[in-house]
Order: structure tokens, then sequence, then C-alpha cells
């Protein structure tokens, strides 16, 4: 069965009443006190501002404007902030146990941090198949061979015509004739029948003689191996992850 209220508001041409309407209450406290719960059965859509209402610990319905919803645990933002603040805290690599409060250390290490929080500091963000927090990357790279494109270096001998080679030649000198030196080159003075060897400078031309030789000829290739920056152009900010209040 089902019950009508029937308020009806009597108004004069002169005056006002002024009066408060309670709903399973006999001393309403609000123009309009509710002792149960209420239902709406269609709202306005409204875009901006936000508005939400709100009931505090008396049950009283209020007006928020330009509300923020509160993050999730693990949200990560970037910010101009320098510090922590409103449950956000800086990713820079700082130990657990240097958190404020038991329960943001139990968040964080819910969240599957171990001891220390990642260090975000100079470094971009990527999304990859592999674990998160893991780092990788350089700001610098140097090139090797295999990054070079393929190329070909060719060098050609100088075409100066004929020349000369000169031969050291060892030979056998006459009994007592060409024995005034030893092999080391130090006076002998010995005579008769002893042999010594002696050298001796022979000239050949190349146009004269085919001996069979070759000529090495060299390319330089000028390098250092300097490395050289990857990074782009940046704008620094801050990374923040939400650990609770």
């Amino acid at each position: 069965m089902k019950k009508i209220v029937v308020f009806s508001l009597f108004i004069s041409t002169y005056s006002c009443i002024y009066a408060q309407i309670g709903v399973n209450t006999p001393k309403p406290t609000k123009t309009l006190d509710v002792n149960g719960n209420m239902r709406i059965r269609k709202l306005d859509i409204i875009n901006s501002p936000v508005n939400v209402l709100a009931v505090d610990h008396e049950g009283s319905v209020k007006k928020r404007e330009d509300i923020q919803l509160s993050p999730s645990l693990g949200d990560i933002k970037y910010g101009m902030q320098k510090n922590d603040h409103s449950g956000w805290f800086l990713i820079n690599g700082r130990n657990i146990n240097t958190l404020p409060f038991e329960k943001i250390k139990k968040n964080a290490y819910t969240l599957g941090f171990s001891d220390y929080l990642w260090d975000a500091r100079d470094r971009y963000i990527k999304y990859t198949s592999g674990s998160n927090g893991s780092l990788g990357g350089s700001h610098t790279v140097k090139l090797t061979t295999q990054n070079l494109p393929s190329y070909n270096v060719s060098t050609a001998s100088a075409t100066s015509g004929g020349h000369s080679h000169n031969l050291l030649d060892h030979h056998m000198g006459s009994a007592g004739l060409y024995a005034v030196n030893d092999r080391r080159g130090k006076p002998n003075n010995k005579t008769g029948v002893d042999k010594r060897f002696q050298d001796r400078t022979q000239t050949r031309n190349t146009n004269a003689n085919s001996w069979s030789h070759t000529h090495t000829a060299t390319a330089s290739i000028e390098g250092q191996g300097q490395t050289f920056s990857i990074e782009p152009e940046y704008l620094t900010m801050n990374l923040f992850i939400y650990l609770g209040e």
C-alpha cells in the first residue's frame, strides 16, 4: 500500500509562510528534513562547473563546487610541484622507509615496490612488455662500424716510371786480399789463406731486371669515436605517484 504525502502551502498576497517540513520526523530541523532514504529519478546533466551533493556527518546534504574526484592508488601524473602533496609522492628513488605513515609505506609495497621507489629523474616514460619500473636506454650513443653505411676505399700506387732497388750481397773474398774485416766489422790483421765474408752493395734497375715485388698503398680514415647526444628538446616536469593520504 502506497503512502501519499500531500503538502499544501497557503501564501497570502502580503506575507509569506516560513516553515520546515519533516518526512518521517515530527521535529524537522531543516527546510526539508527526511528521516530515511531519498530517491531522485531524473537529474539534469551539466558540463561545467562540476558540482556534487555531499552528506556531512550529521546527514545534511550540501553542495561542493568544482570538486576533483580522488585519484586511485598507483596513479601517475606529471606536475610542476617540487614536493610531495595531497597523497602524491615524487618518484625520485627514495627509500620506502623514509615515507611518512605506515599506511603510505604499505600502499607502496602493495603496488609492487620492494625497498625503493623508482627513480624517474631524467628519464622518459615508456610502455613496454617488461616489468614495471625497469630501467634502460642512454642519453648518448657512439656509432660503430656496423652502424655506418656500406662503403669502399680504393687506392693506387704512384706511377713514377723506372726505379732501382739496392741489394746487399755477401760474397767470399780471395785468400789474404779481402780479409781485412771480420764478420762483426772489426779489423782483422791476419793474412794468409784465411777467408772472410765481405759485403758489397749491388744496384738493380726494374726497367732492366724484372724482379718480382709488390707495392702497398694505404688509405687513412680519420675518426675519434666521440659519442653524441640523442636527447631531443625537453621540458622539465616532475613525476608523481599517488600513494594515498
